[in-house]
């Protein structure tokens, strides 16, 4: 049962991951700005860690209205991403906890937290931005409330996956060198 919830948890983000990228070679600025610029293109991951409200707004200012549809149906294809990436993420914390011991149990247990909490803060994040895209007054405070979020969304997604993907390598590394031995034996 594990195995097929891993399989549909990767095949959903690959899927879900596919549609994001073909909305993403939409992402171009408008002649005007990309002048200026370093860049004609600009991805999701400029406009989530953009650092005030004034480089937002000038961001959005630039996109073209294709663009900026885009970025729209992104964040709400992104509703269908996350149970998948998230997911996976939980899947794998969960998998460390049962192969391990009384301690790293619990640690694998409470890790668990974290991704559901990067989804958590994910959907907030994905709510403000839409409203702020569709011309929704942009209040200081909670924009620095949103950019904080994202930050920790990614800190947590990426510490939960980082730690319980080493620990299911390491113990099936060690699980095959004790196989290995005893069939030596």
């Amino acid at each position: 049962m594990k195995k097929y919830l891993i399989l549909l948890s990767l095949l959903g983000f690959f899927i879900t991951f596919f549609q994001l990228h073909q909305l993403s070679q939409n992402f171009n600025l408008r002649e005007q700005c990309s002048a200026n610029a370093l860049f004609i293109n600009f991805s999701m991951l400029q406009v989530q860690t953009t650092e005030n409200p004034a480089e937002f707004i000038k961001l959005k200012d630039c996109m073209t209205p294709q663009a900026l549809d885009s970025v729209i149906e992104s964040l709400r294809i992104d509703y269908f991403f996350m149970p998948f990436c998230y997911g996976y993420i939980i899947l794998g914390c969960h998998g460390a906890s049962l192969l391990a011991g009384k301690f790293l149990k619990r640690f694998f247990s409470l890790l668990i937290t974290f991704p559901a909490a990067a989804w958590i803060f994910d959907l907030v994040e994905n709510i403000y931005h839409e409203k702020w895209l569709t011309n929704f007054p942009i209040d200081e405070k909670v924009f620095e409330v949103v950019h904080y979020l994202i930050l920790a969304k990614f800190a947590l997604a990426l510490f939960a996956f980082i730690v319980s993907i080493t620990y299911l390598i390491f113990k099936s590394l060690s699980i095959i060198k004790r196989k290995k031995v005893m069939w030596q034996d």
